[in-house]
């Protein structure tokens, strides 16, 4: 039997594979202290498995991650699990820091009607429930467009146009805290449905638009966790950032379009108040990174000026 054809992701709930899960960490020596959305191999699960038949009751509870309280009961569990996982020819599967009573409420909550009267949902309202912690928080028009005219012209990949918009939901955080490691844990802390590497993506693309040097030691201390590219992404997505972060905070009617090769913004300023250095850096800063020519003009309303940048 197999089931990954599917392209479904496996979670699983539990308090014993969430232990095995810390217990793989803690051998790895896993950069996160995070267990949500962790994803543990097949390979890891057979592995610990023997590891622990091969323990006592009294070896097991010495272990910091799992202890005395599941030490009589860790093994037979991580039995099931790796048989389970074999049977179904399972090569992964994503630990969930909840449990099924968490779901069974979200579920009851999403779609009242078809949980109280004992109708079935369909796959595709699961998907939709699974999709919700995806989903940012409503952009602004300027933004949204913008962030979607680079992805129509092929500058930023589906993924990137996803992980961007993670990223501009939570650009509050910049002016939220002055240590940059408390943007990677406020990020990394949130229960989102992104991989681990993903949301690591999303802390350092923030933190790489405000502090470049820092980002690059943090890069550097995860790097086990990031791929060959993904250092080039947080580039593409800070400097992206960047911009946004003036659209928003200046509230700004921005259009922007793409002709002739040049990516032109037109910036309506409220208050005819508009940071016009911070900005012309900013796009400096795109057209580096996006190897794009970036065509700006400001237009203030009380005496009709047009500022080209």
């Amino acid at each position: 039997m197999q089931i990954l054809e599917t392209q479904i992701p496996i979670i699983g709930v539990g308090g014993t594979l969430r232990s095995i899960a810390k217990y793989v960490q803690e051998l790895k020596n896993y950069p996160l202290k995070k267990i949500h959305n962790y994803s543990i191999s097949s390979e890891s699960v057979n592995q610990i498995t023997q590891r622990l038949m091969s323990y006592d009751f009294e070896q097991i509870s010495q272990i910091e991650s799992i202890g005395s309280g599941r030490s009589d009961t860790v093994q037979s569990g991580a039995c099931v699990i790796s048989e389970l996982m074999e049977k179904l020819k399972l090569t992964e599967l994503l630990v969930s820091a909840h449990g099924l009573r968490e779901g069974t409420l979200f579920v009851s909550m999403q779609y009242p009607d078809k949980f109280f009267n004992d109708i079935e949902i369909s796959l595709p309202q699961i998907h939709d429930i699974i999709n919700l912690s995806t989903q940012s928080d409503h952009l602004s028009k300027s933004v949204e467009d913008f962030t979607s005219l680079l992805f129509s012209i092929t500058l930023i990949s589906e993924m990137e146009k996803i992980l961007l918009s993670q990223s501009i939901s939570k650009i509050d955080i910049l002016s939220s805290f002055r240590d940059v490691d408390n943007i990677l844990y406020a990020v990394m802390d949130d229960d989102s449905s992104l991989s681990h590497r993903e949301q690591l993506i999303v802390a350092l693309s923030l933190i790489y638009s405000k502090k470049k040097k820092k980002s690059e030691s943090l890069i550097l201390k995860y790097k086990m966790l990031l791929e060959k590219n993904d250092k080039k992404i947080i580039r593409k997505i800070s400097s992206i950032l960047s911009l946004c972060y003036i659209f928003l905070k200046t509230q700004a009617i921005v259009t922007s379009s793409y002709e002739n090769f040049n990516l032109i913004l037109k910036i309506y300023p409220k208050n005819n108040a508009f940071p016009e250095v911070l900005f012309k850096q900013a796009c400096e800063k795109l057209e580096t990174t996006l190897d794009i020519h970036v065509q700006s003009d400001v237009y203030y309303q009380s005496s009709f000026d047009v500022h080209q940048i």
